[in-house]
């Protein structure tokens, strides 16, 4: 029969620093989507380039982009 999630965490948390990181580490990476994240990225820079390159969409440059930045946020 396998453990709860309540005592595992119980076991994890008495684990010294170094295990608990490299749990997580081990947790995250079992749930990481690297390659989905990169193809969903390459698909949004490929449809604001043909946007920008059809005049849909205009570039902004850097101090611009900062000073509306601060005007919005401070």
């Amino acid at each position: 029969m396998s453990r709860s999630v309540a005592e595992l965490t119980h076991e994890a948390l008495d684990l010294e620093q170094n295990e608990r990181e490299e749990l997580v580490a081990a947790l995250l990476t079992s749930l990481d989507k690297t390659e989905e994240i990169d193809q969903a990225w390459r698909d949004e820079v490929h449809r604001r380039y043909e946007a920008f390159c059809a005049g849909k969409i205009r570039a902004i440059e850097h101090d611009e982009v900062v000073a509306r930045f601060q005007a919005r946020f401070g």
